[in-house]
C-alpha cells in the first residue's frame, strides 16, 4: 500500500507512520491512480512527462505503419483510437490548471503525430483532414 504525503501546505507537519496487517504503509511522492499521475506538490509535471513518454511509444507504430503504406485513413484510425485518448485523458481535471509549458508538450506530442500522418501538410492544415476532431453539440 501507498500513500502521498502532501507538501502544499506551508506549516511543516509531523506525519506519524500508518501499520496495517503489522506493516507499514509506504510513503511516496508520487502514485498513479486511475491512470492519472498525482504528485505531492500537486502539479501536473509527472503525468504529463509519462502521457508524452506513452503517446511517443505509440508513434513509433504509426511511423511502422505509415512505412508499411497503410493509406493515410488508417493512420488516422490507429492515432485517434490508440493516442488520442491517452492524451485527452483528464482532460477535465487538467484544463484549467494546466501550465502552458506542460499545454506545449502535449501539443508538441499531438504535432508529431500528424507530421507522420501527412508529412506534406502544415499543422493547422492536417486538421481539416482529420474526421475525429469534428464534435457535434447535442443541439
Amino acid at each position: 500500500m501507498q500513500r502521498v504525503k502532501n507538501k502544499f501546505l506551508f506549516i511543516q507537519q509531523i506525519f506519524y507512520s500508518i501499520i496495517i496487517n503489522d506493516r507499514n504503509v509506504e510513503v511516496v511522492t508520487v502514485v498513479k491512480l486511475l491512470g492519472v499521475t498525482l504528485s505531492n506538490d500537486l502539479k501536473w509535471n509527472s503525468h504529463i512527462a509519462n502521457t508524452c513518454k506513452k503517446v511517443s511509444s505509440q508513434l513509433y507504430f504509426l511511423r511502422q505503419l505509415r512505412c508499411a503504406r497503410l493509406p493515410p485513413k488508417d493512420l488516422i484510425q490507429f492515432f485517434a483510437t490508440c493516442s488520442r485518448p491517452v492524451i485527452e485523458y483528464a482532460c477535465e481535471a487538467l484544463h484549467d490548471s494546466l501550465m502552458q509549458y506542460l499545454c506545449n508538450n502535449l501539443e508538441r506530442v499531438q504535432k508529431r503525430g500528424f507530421r507522420i500522418i501527412f508529412p506534406e501538410l502544415h499543422y493547422h492544415e492536417s486538421w481539416n483532414h482529420l474526421t475525429f476532431c469534428h464534435y457535434t453539440t447535442g443541439e
